[in-house]
């Protein structure tokens, strides 16, 4: 089709330099399309191969219909240029009368403006090239800014890594010491408890020795009530004896017995004998079972006391043995505790000299980048205010360039008039409407700046804008973590007064830490080569557009704002 075009051009380019008159050619190309049929070899031909002979038969209708309407746009393309050729032959008699009226002044301006336009031309150049050079190093001052904001930006991640991994070892340090403080507590207290069971059982010891005093001297008491009473019961016994001899020793009375009832007098001594007898072993059967008893009770007692006495002092032995044991264990213990809070000390202290280290270094190189950042933007400003400069000239000399090139082709066409060369005349037509274009092009271009603000309520932010490959980058800024889900969130976007355009996210979609995800429109020049399992085609939206004021939003499943960027196209 294009090579058609083309040779069509040729031809009339060649028609054109031939002969004076022009010649217009009109050539249409019509291709037919041979129906295929059924192949011999396969007469049931499958259904892939009849959709694809189908598919081929549409694609070569719409290749004819395109290249008739290709045609017939280069058919009206000819008739303007003929038009155009008619006014040009029009336009060439008015320029061969005002050469005769304006021919003596041609040399003149060669003269005159001849330098000066050769010396304008290379100024313009020259404050192209300038002009070129100046953007080019705004763009690498633009690329060195954003480097240094991104070691700027890694440095101050891994310092902040590097504190909060100080920060939690320091609060594990913390941690470990109020544990030890606590066990340290723990043991003090029963250390004080132990102490108190000692002096208790000290107390109880002495209460015992105590009682043990007064059993002895009850002892005592009762072994000396049992001397008394064997001294009485041999006094008692010496006294029966004497009595019993002094009666028996009695002689017998003078009166006679026979007269005064000899037989009961005898019987009543007999009794007053015998009873008296009898109240005597009585008494002294009373005493001794009394005396018995009594010293059964007292050996029982001793016995009871010197077996109290025994398991007091093994019980004694037992705790004074286990209350020296616990107490040494306890000082084994408190001595280590000591060392381990000596060692813990000197660690917290190490790591609050590395933390001072850091944070004096990062100060430093913070002030550095500072210095550098300070240094590069008043550099910037400096080739800014020089590139306005540049700039200013430039457009006043291009004001005066196009002056000069009006005269200038005033002056051509005289010269073309007087030497009635055709094929010259229209070339330089052509090459003046050439530079008139180039020039107003230039004129019409304009650098255009977009502002961006960005904000964001947690790890989800935007990364980038594409416009190149239409398309929205969104990051993870967290680098460690659970992942993120982006169930039924949205990604909207607003450009002027255009409608909003929506994309939902997958619901089981989900972003790690530090990944970036793309969601790329229909029309994206990517979307139908990329394959990353983090990019996401929207087919319902032909593309994200551009617009002086661009919103664009991420909303949760609550349809709360959790990110958002607004860009600003700038107006010189």
């Amino acid at each position: 089709m294009s090579r058609t075009i083309q040779d069509n051009a040729q031809n009339l380019n060649n028609n054109t330099e031939s002969s004076n008159t022009t010649k217009i050619r009109r050539t249409l190309i019509e291709r037919g399309i041979r129906t295929v049929g059924d192949d011999r070899d396969n007469k049931n031909g499958s259904l892939a191969n009849i959709s694809a002979i189908r598919t081929r038969n549409k694609q070569h209708e719409d290749d004819q219909r395109e290249l008739q309407e290709l045609n017939v746009k280069f058919a009206i393309y000819l008739d303007h240029v003929q038009n155009l050729e008619n006014y040009n032959g029009q336009l060439l008699a008015e320029l061969q009368n005002l050469k005769e009226n304006w021919s003596n002044d041609t040399n003149q301006l060669h003269t005159t403006y001849g330098p000066d336009l050769q010396s304008l031309r290379g100024e313009i150049d020259n404050s192209l090239r300038d002009q070129v050079l100046q953007e080019l190093l705004s763009q690498r001052y633009e690329y060195d800014i954003w480097q240094t904001q991104q070691r700027i930006n890694a440095l101050d991640g891994h310092t902040s890594k590097r504190l909060h991994v100080v920060q939690q070892e320091l609060n594990q340090s913390i941690d470990a010491l109020e544990h030890i403080k606590n066990q340290y507590d723990r043991y003090s207290t029963d250390l004080v408890k132990q102490r108190t069971n000692v002096d208790s059982l000290y107390v109880g010891l002495d209460g015992l020795q105590n009682e043990l005093v007064n059993h002895r001297l009850e002892r005592i008491m009762i072994e000396n009530e049992i001397q008394t009473l064997r001294e009485q019961i041999l006094f008692e016994d010496a006294m029966y004896q004497t009595q019993r001899e002094d009666f028996l020793s009695l002689s017998t009375p003078v009166v006679d017995v026979s007269k005064f009832y000899h037989d009961e007098l005898i019987r009543a001594i007999f009794d007053i004998r015998h009873d008296f007898e009898i109240l005597a072993a009585s008494q002294i059967n009373g005493l001794e079972e009394y005396y018995r008893t009594k010293m059964e009770e007292i050996q029982e007692t001793i016995q009871d006391n010197e077996r109290k006495r025994l398991l007091d002092a093994e019980n004694k032995t037992i705790e004074q043995t286990f209350n020296s044991e616990s107490l040494i264990e306890i000082e084994n213990v408190h001595k280590q505790l000591r060392i381990e809070n000596i060692q813990l000390q000197t660690q917290f202290d190490n790591i609050l000299d590395d933390l001072t280290r850091i944070q004096n270094e990062h100060i430093y190189e913070q002030q550095k980048l500072d210095e550098e950042l300070n240094q590069l933007q008043q550099d910037i400003a400096i080739r800014q205010t020089n590139m306005n400069s540049i700039v200013e000239n430039n457009v006043s000399l291009r004001f005066e360039l196009s002056t000069y090139r009006s005269l200038l082709t005033s002056e051509e066409q005289r010269l073309y008039k007087l030497k009635q060369e055709k094929q010259l005349q229209t070339s330089s037509s052509l090459t003046d409407k050439n530079l008139d274009n180039l020039n107003q092009n230039h004129k019409n271009y304009k650098m255009q700046k977009v502002s961006t603000k960005t904000s964001a309520t947690g790890s989800i932010i935007f990364d980038s804008i594409d416009f190149i490959n239409d398309c929205i980058v969104i990051k993870n800024d967290r680098f460690t973590g659970k992942d993120e889900s982006f169930k039924n969130w949205s990604l909207r976007r607003k450009n002027d007064e255009q409608p909003e355009l929506v994309y939902r996210f997958p619901s089981s979609f989900v972003l790690k830490p530090g990944h970036t995800v793309r969601i790329l429109s229909r029309r994206s020049p990517q979307s139908t080569t990329n394959s990353e399992s983090d990019v996401f085609i929207a087919n319902q939206i032909d593309t994200w557009g551009l617009g002086q004021v661009m919103i664009t939003s991420l909303n949760d499943n609550n349809n709360e704002e959790i990110a958002s960027m607004t860009q600003t196209v700038l107006k010189d």
